[in-house]
């Protein structure tokens, strides 16, 4: 019952519906699978994990600007690289390894958290939910929050761009809980880099659509939150 009426409220808030602790968001929850039958390249993870890469044809090309001549635009091509294997350790649930990716100051967020603040690309003071995680150790408290607890977890990449220090990634995950539960939530994923290393990150997610499907003790855990 109480959780009934907690999920009721959350879908309530509409964009702020992780507005129950600070440490409320998406990957407090997890990336989950696809058809292996489809026509994909792809590695099967440990931990029921698995990630799939598609063809550049299946996904719809990869785009890249590779100047790197030009400090101001940044390293495209070395960023995208980096991108690429910090989503194929997400898809594993690597958790130690990915720290090594988050700069010492590095922000993660889910932009559905954020209040007015993301429409200009900014934490609104007094109106964000949840303003993130910030360096590596918060950042990987927040994922395990929401993903550790999945039976299975699948990771499918898609459109990969890069531009100067800015990587745009659009991938789906589906979500395995063991209670039968599953989710398959799509992202647009966008990271800033600095010297190597992820200084901003921000998904773009249905969080509604997610918190529908989510059991209830799952919810229940994620409102103990990480910090």
């Amino acid at each position: 019952m109480v959780i009934s009426v907690l999920r009721d409220s959350l879908f309530g808030l509409g964009e702020s519906l992780f507005g129950l602790g600070e440490s409320l968001g998406p990957r407090g929850i997890a990336r989950p699978s696809g058809n292996p039958s489809a026509p994909s390249e792809y590695c099967v993870a440990p931990t029921n994990t698995m990630f799939v890469r598609q063809s550049p044809v299946e996904a719809g090309g990869i785009v890249s600007n590779t100047e790197t001549g030009n400090t101001e635009t940044g390293n495209a091509a070395a960023n995208k690289e980096v991108a690429e294997a910090f989503w194929a350790t997400l898809a594993r649930r690597d958790f130690d390894a990915l720290g090594e990716f988050i700069a010492p100051d590095g922000h993660y967020v889910d932009v559905p958290v954020l209040g007015d603040g993301a429409a200009e690309g900014t934490i609104a003071e007094g109106n964000a939910t949840e303003e993130g995680a910030t360096g590596p150790e918060e950042v990987i408290a927040r994922l395990r929050l929401g993903l550790e607890p999945l039976e299975k977890y699948e990771l499918h990449d898609g459109r990969l761009i890069a531009e100067g220090n800015t990587v745009v990634t659009e991938h789906s995950e589906e979500w395995f809980w063991h209670t039968g539960e599953h989710h398959h939530l799509r992202f647009c994923s966008i990271q800033e880099f600095e010297d190597g290393k992820i200084r901003r990150w921000w998904d773009y997610m249905d969080l509604n659509q997610l918190l529908q499907a989510a059991p209830d003790w799952w919810i229940e855990h994620i409102t103990d939150g990480y910090k």
